[in-house]
């Protein structure tokens, strides 16, 4: 397959350049393992990010985060690029990534092991709220045939039994999907109508494959606004996690008066160089993003092909955005198979102890590793 790219300066990284990385996907496991486990991407980070961390080292500017409206004035004109959503950039605040401000949140939203409602199975929600003494109100997604929607009967009575707090995760990981504007205006609604303030984490949501079929949760209607807070950062569309940063955001004054609680020192930990390389992003890293999200789509439906010729038996139910495909491999000992095969995908089992029949599979990757590994499957 050959990917014709613009002059964006995406560029695969080789299995030998990979294999020198000392983040912790691969240094995990070492060796000739292939890791397809932890969520970030086997690609040269974008130019535009690298230009503005080198600039940095070579001005010896690596001092404290001071203000920095720069990251404020980039989302807002991110979101409106690419999603038609028109927020005051003074009302983006910094943090240090999307799981501690989840929790500075709660922290001043909620009370001691108060409720926080969750969707399971998803990525590290009820370790967060746990983490903060807070407890776990669980209303799985449905699935039929590996398509997931909400219960959202089973939320509203949640919300009339005085669970208060609803951490969402907007487009939902591991499972792949992405929620209709109907069925978030549904939710604010709702939690207008209770007094329910929602948290939805976005991280994944400029990694569609088509972005107009995401709906940030605060522009899905007037009652969002009301009811709603935002939580993103660029660390997965971008790749920069290591570098600490997101934002987040409400559009009530009520809502905003709770925000204002949160300690000045939790913005400080957050990490210069990710402001830095954050704002960069957002404001010249698009030519980057839309070349890595048809290399990821591309990824994304050849797995249909390489799963049907080497493990038939498979669920698989291709994402609406991003690079994790969320895999049922039913009666198969595919813990064993891939052992031996000596490639390494994430356990169902951290979202849920009753699915260990499903994993995690990351395939941002060159399609020539994905190549190898099911090469390796088959022998």
């Amino acid at each position: 397959m050959l990917f014709f790219f613009m002059n964006s300066g995406f560029e695969f990284l080789s299995l030998g350049e990979l294999r020198e990385k000392k983040s912790y996907k691969w240094r995990q496991y070492g060796g000739n393992t292939i890791p397809l486990t932890v969520a970030e991407m086997d690609f040269r980070v974008a130019p535009a990010i690298t230009s503005a961390l080198q600039d940095m080292v070579n001005r010896s500017d690596m001092g404290y985060l001071g203000a920095n409206p720069e990251i404020q004035e980039a989302f807002a004109k991110f979101a409106n690029l690419l999603w038609g959503w028109q927020i005051s950039s003074n009302l983006v605040r910094v943090g240090n990534d999307v799981g501690s401000c989840v929790q500075e949140i709660l922290t001043v939203i909620t009370q001691p092991m108060e409720a926080v409602l969750i969707n399971s199975p998803v990525t590290n929600f009820a370790k967060w709220i746990l983490e903060s003494g807070r407890s776990i109100h669980d209303i799985p997604l449905i699935e039929k045939n590996m398509n997931y929607t909400l219960d959202l009967p089973a939320i509203e009575k949640a919300f009339e039994a005085g669970v208060r707090t609803y951490l969402l995760c907007n487009p939902h990981s591991p499972v792949g999907i992405t929620y209709s504007k109907r069925d978030l205006s549904v939710i604010a609604k709702l939690a207008k109508k209770y007094g329910v303030t929602v948290l939805s984490d976005e991280i994944h949501g400029a990694l569609m494959f088509d972005a107009q079929d995401f709906t940030p949760f605060l522009n899905s209607c007037p009652e969002a606004g009301d009811v709603g807070i935002c939580i993103s950062s660029a660390s997965k569309t971008f790749n920069i996690s290591g570098l600490k940063c997101a934002i987040y955001l409400s559009q009530s004054s009520e809502i905003n008066e709770e925000l204002d609680r949160i300690p000045e020192s939790a913005r400080h930990r957050a990490s210069l160089f990710g402001v830095v390389a954050t704002t960069a992003a957002f404001e010249s890293g698009l030519p980057w993003l839309l070349d890595t999200i048809d290399v990821l789509e591309f990824n994304a439906q050849h797995l249909i092909s390489q799963l049907a010729m080497n493990l038939p038996q498979t669920e698989y139910r291709k994402p609406d955005f991003g690079y994790l495909a969320w895999l049922n491999f039913g009666d198969f000992n595919w813990l064993e198979e891939f052992a031996k095969a000596d490639v390494a995908l994430l356990s169902g089992e951290i979202y849920d102890t009753n699915i260990p029949n499903f994993a995690r599979l990351n395939f941002a990757t060159d399609p020539a590793i994905m190549r190898l590994v099911f090469d390796r499957l088959s022998i």
